[in-house]
Order: C-alpha cells, then structure tokens, then sequence
C-alpha cells in the first residue's frame, strides 16, 4: 500500500505563484522592449535633452512609467548631495541597498562578468536594461513567495567546455535550489523558461 504524504499547500501555492511571475515577466520584458521601439525618445525635464528612453530610469508614478530625469542628471545630483552632506548619503545609500537589492546584484554581476572578460562592450543601453530587469525581477520573487531566486546563466560564464557572455538571452530565472542543481554545467533551459516562452 503507498504511503501518502501531506504535501504543504503554501509551499505549492508559492511554487505556482513563482511560476505565473515568471511567465509575466517574460511578457513585461517583451512589451518594454516594443515600448522602446516605438517611443524610444523623452525630453529630461532637468536638462531638458531629448534621450533615448534607456536613458532613464523607471518610476511608478510617472505616466510613462519613467522618472522625469534622466539617469546622467540623477548621478550628478546625487554627487553633490553626498560632498555635502556625506554621513547622511552614506545612510542613504545602505536604505537604497536593502530596498533595491535587485539592481545591487545586477551591478554586482556586471562588474564580475567584466573581470571575467564576458560583459561585450557592443550591448545596446536597452540590452543593458534588460539585464538588470532579470535582477530585479528576481529579487522581487524572492520578496513575494519567500523562496530565494537567482539570475542564472544557461550557459556559464565559466563553463568546462564552452563559456557563455553577460547578455540578455543567456539569463533565465531559476529558483535558489534550482540553480545549485544546476551549478556550473551548461543545460538545457529550464522548466520555467520553457513554459514562460511557450506562454508568451
């Protein structure tokens, strides 16, 4: 007689809910990147330039779903903030950490692959968002179901046989224990990807 074993239903619920945000994502990725083909300009209201849309960052309660200036006025502002005021910068900067732990991993990653020779120099700012946008979305799975997610690389950046590059269609979002399964071996996409991609 087989034994039947309680199988926790928060634990499937999570699971399920993990999966349709990935599904999701794959979708929002895909609008953003028709979004940016055929708006692909806005004017900074700071130094009123006319930039590529990559040029900014997003913001929730803009119409656009983008912030009013654009990512090189934002730097230089926040520059002169922390000259004069650098304690509280500094306890800015570790609040912005904690609450934008995605984008942290994706700088943390860029950096990392560029060490590695594996972040190509001829990606477009657009690429280069859409990378980070795995980051985020994976942290904020990781918020939402309380299972741990990762960036993972489908092929590895250091693969025994082959190596893979730092680019958007070489990342795939895999669970914590997924992706340590996985480790440093070059396998065929994931159950996830498939069915995102079959979904979209």
């Amino acid at each position: 007689m087989n034994e039947i074993r309680d199988i926790p239903i928060l634990s499937i619920s999570k699971a399920f809910f993990s999966l349709a945000r990935v599904v999701g994502f794959a979708k929002k990725l895909t609008m953003r990147r028709e979004g940016l083909m055929s708006n692909p300009a806005k004017q900074c209201t700071k130094c009123k330039k006319i930039k590529e849309l990559s040029e900014f960052g997003f913001a929730k309660g803009t119409k656009d779903g983008f912030n009013f200036w654009c990512r090189a006025c934002i730097k230089d502002s926040n520059a002169a903030y922390r000259l004069i005021n650098p304690d509280k910068a500094k306890a800015s900067h570790a609040a912005w950490v904690k609450a934008n732990r995605g984008k942290k991993n994706a700088w943390n990653m860029e950096y990392k692959a560029a060490k590695l020779q594996a972040a190509p120099k001829w990606l477009t700012k657009t690429q280069l968002f859409e990378i980070e946008s795995f980051y985020v979305e994976a942290a904020k799975l990781t918020k939402e179901t309380g299972i741990p997610h990762e960036v993972d690389h489908i092929t590895p950046l250091q693969g025994k046989n082959v190596s893979g590059l730092h680019v958007p269609w070489n990342l795939q979002i895999l669970t914590k224990s997924e992706n340590s399964s996985k480790g440093n071996r070059l396998i065929a996409s994931s159950v996830i990807n498939k069915k995102a991609i079959k979904n979209e």
